[in-house]
């Protein structure tokens, strides 16, 4: 059986029984709308010329568009069947033909972008053998998204029911989700950029333009899927996702001004009241990015020289302002945007992709500086302990007399706690401990100069050692107060005891009572006296971080736990403090008889 003749027999009985008419190419037009623009012998020789299909990416107008085109039905074609097609090149349009309503052709709850439409043509309004006149009424409907404004393709034809282009629905929705590819490519990188932006946040809580970059990517890329969906599964686009990140938007570009929280806040909030009025969103979506946009180039040529090396971030963001009105057609600055090979390239698109980039290496690089920096600093400080642990003495023994013993374990690198002993001609020994306010770095270096005093003080009573340490710290400018306890024990058993608001000694497991005084440092008007007191076999000195110590439950280590083990090795009593929880820095020393 031979199949190919009575195949190609086929396609010439059904060419020659069918009826094919070409609408592509140049049709009349005009903004504006009269009722007369549909009459077939209304003169529209003085109106303007387009070419169907759109050879533009983009065609807005906030007007009634009129278009109109004369076609010719020969004589003897059945007109009992003929079929009108035309292209999806608008959302929302009417049809005239010869002056005669065919349908009008409204936006669906299901129709989210423009797609081909069909109208049988009455055959009483044809005029077989003679000119006819379609006119199309297009409506001022504004489409948004990615995907929304793209030309229709065509087909623009008059044919008969058996060879209408039935397989064009299928063929548009295809053709819309091809040219978005390079949105849908944008959109996942943007997503990678968004999360990367928000960890970094995580990281850094006081960054809160991180944060908001981050979701403005993150929503921008949201929305790009769901134009995307809402075409391949006929869903209606999520509109929120666009407010929230022109909301992140506003609130980037003005922290990355320097505008404070609060202004930050008020220029998110408009575009999240937006959304419940979204039925003129062009208008009120433009209304928001102007102002912001003529902020920010305000804001940055007043304050040029402020920003260094923020001037490349906020350009882009004054880009991205401007560019995102491409979007809307409302009031649109730009419209831009390229066919390659059939995929749609939107400048929009390009900038956030560049944005991100951006915002990624000048962050990277900002890490690397940090973390250049916090090596800087972790060394320093360990010097700086390195140093401490060289000014603080460490166990000092005399085995015919007493031995001492010290530990000092600060909270920090460096803390605020100090410890020092001398032994006099006379067979005694100074001993002395306390506490500067405050913790790290500052505090370390008022120790420092504690420290020094002590080591250069001769005086040999604890009383005229405390007002030397005043006098010193008096009006210092590291600023602070210091915690001090003074002690001269001699071997006979006998003690001299002097304090300057820290915590009293222990000796013999109870805890010694000193008259009250103010701490070093407040005013050189400060008088210190001394208490004459006899001392067991052993004293112990300690600062506020052990009875402070804190644990998991909240609990103190408290004064009676450090009642129960100060008569224990230093040693001993402050591992127990850190064990239990150290949150300040811990200092103990015990000065023991010989026998």
């Amino acid at each position: 059986m031979k199949v190919f003749p009575l195949f190609a027999f086929a396609v010439c009985a059904m060419a020659q029984n069918g009826f094919y008419l070409d609408l592509s190419g140049d049709w009349r037009t005009i903004l504006g709308d009269d009722p007369a623009y549909s009459k077939p012998d209304f003169d529209d020789s003085h109106w303007q010329t387009i070419h169907l299909p759109l050879d533009k990416d983009d065609w807005a107008f906030n007007s009634v568009r009129w278009l109109r085109r004369d076609f010719a039905v020969p004589a003897g074609t059945p007109a009992n069947d003929l079929v009108l097609t035309i292209g999806s090149f608008r959302l929302s349009y009417q049809v005239f033909v010869n002056g005669t309503l065919l349908d009008t052709a409204l936006q669906q709850p299901a129709q989210i972008y423009p797609k081909p439409r069909m109208f049988l043509l009455p055959p009483a309004l044809l005029r077989a053998g003679d000119t006819n006149r379609v006119a199309i009424r297009a409506l001022a409907a504004i489409s948004m998204g990615a995907l929304m404004p793209i030309p229709g393709a065509g087909p623009f034809l008059i044919t008969s029911r058996a060879n209408a282009p039935y397989w064009t629905l299928e063929a548009e929705r295809d053709r819309r989700l091809r040219r978005a590819t390079p949105v849908i490519i944008a959109a996942l990188l943007n997503e990678v950029f968004a999360a990367l932006l928000i960890l970094l946040w995580v990281g850094n809580r006081e960054e809160r333009v991180l944060l908001a970059l981050g979701l403005f990517l993150a929503f921008e890329s949201w929305n790009r899927w769901s134009e995307y969906l809402a075409v391949y599964l006929e869903l209606p686009p999520n509109v929120w996702l666009f407010y929230l990140s022109l909301a992140a938007l506003g609130y980037a570009l003005a922290d990355r001004l320097g505008a404070k929280p609060r202004t930050c806040t008020a220029l998110a909030v408009p575009p999240l009241l937006f959304a419940v009025v979204r039925q003129s969103a062009p208008f009120l979506a433009n209304a928001y990015l102007y102002p912001l946009l003529l902020f920010g180039i305000w804001m940055l040529i007043r304050n040029w020289s402020l920003y260094q090396g923020k001037r490349l971030t906020i350009l882009v963001l004054l880009i991205v302002a401007v560019l995102d009105t491409s979007r809307n057609p409302g009031l649109r600055l730009f419209r831009l945007s390229s066919n390659m090979g059939g995929y749609w390239v939107r400048p929009w698109d390009s900038a956030l992709v560049i944005l991100g980039l951006i915002l990624i290496v000048l962050l990277v690089h900002r890490l690397l500086d940090d973390r250049r920096e916090k090596q800087r600093l972790a060394g320093e400080l360990e010097a700086a302990r390195a140093v401490q642990q060289l000014l603080l003495p460490g166990a000092q023994t005399d085995s015919s007399r007493w031995t001492v013993d010290a530990v000092y374990q600060p909270a920090q690198e460096v803390g605020g706690d100090f410890h020092w002993s001398r032994t006099l001609p006379d067979g005694s020994v100074l001993v002395a401990v306390g506490d500067v306010s405050g913790k790290g770095l500052k505090a370390a270096m008022l120790v420092s100069v504690v420290i020094g005093i002590l080591r250069t003080a001769r005086s040999a009573s604890p009383a005229g050692i405390l007002s030397l340490l005043n006098e010193g710290l008096a009006g210092h400018p590291g600023g602070g107060f210091v915690t001090c306890c003074c002690a001269r024990l001699t071997p006979n058993g006998e003690a001299v005891v002097s304090n300057a608001g820290h915590l009293p000694p222990y000796s013999d497991g109870g805890e010694l009572a000193l008259d009250p005084a103010l701490p070093l440092g407040i005013s050189t008007d400060n008088a210190y006296t001394e208490a004459q007191l006899t001392w067991g076999p052993e004293w112990t000195f300690i600062s506020d971080g052990v009875p402070e110590a804190t644990n998991a439950r909240g609990e103190l280590f408290g004064f009676e736990r450090t009642r129960a083990i100060s008569a224990k090795p230093a040693r001993e009593i402050a591992e127990a403090a850190r064990a239990w929880g150290q949150n300040d820095d811990i200092t103990v020393v015990t000065v023991r008889r010989s026998a």
